[in-house]
């Protein structure tokens, strides 16, 4: 299998921000595919990158893939990821209508949001509404928790 002496060359820039961001990326995934790329950079084959990192090889090669087309900045987490917003704090006339039935209803949460998922057609628990507002009024005294 010749894919597994696939290595990655790196210019002197790219060494010290893979070195930085294996030393002091902000999440465990940044770091160990800057991690990735400084141990292919050393020689190291997919299969020893593999076996030390715990990871697929199709990751590895995945990962290998992305540096190659975004260079450090395809190590980042891509966005999009995670499960879509239920209540969204971007639709204005939304944001207004709900303040306004959970205002009917300050100190009852569980009654507005009946209410609320007739309204949008969307179901949710009481903790979502809760965040919601609390991201689009501010922490409340009012708000059940």
């Amino acid at each position: 299998m010749h894919g597994n002496n696939r290595h990655i060359i790196l210019t002197e820039t790219d060494q010290e921000l893979l070195e930085a961001g294996y030393k002091s990326g902000k999440t465990t995934n940044f770091r160990q595919r800057c991690h990735c790329i400084l141990l292919s950079a050393q020689g190291k084959s997919i299969a020893q990158i593999s076996e030390i990192l715990g990871e697929s090889r199709q990751t590895i090669y995945a990962w290998f893939n992305r540096f190659e087309e975004k260079g450090y900045e395809g190590l980042f987490r891509a966005p999009g990821g995670g499960r879509p917003t239920i209540l969204k704090i971007e639709n204005k006339n939304e944001v207004e209508r709900i303040k306004e039935i959970v205002s009917q209803h300050p100190q009852q949460l569980k009654q507005a949001i009946p209410l609320i998922e007739d309204e949008f057609s969307r179901s949710f628990c009481k903790q979502t509404l809760i965040r919601f507002l609390k991201k689009t009024i501010g922490p409340s005294s009012d708000l059940e928790e």
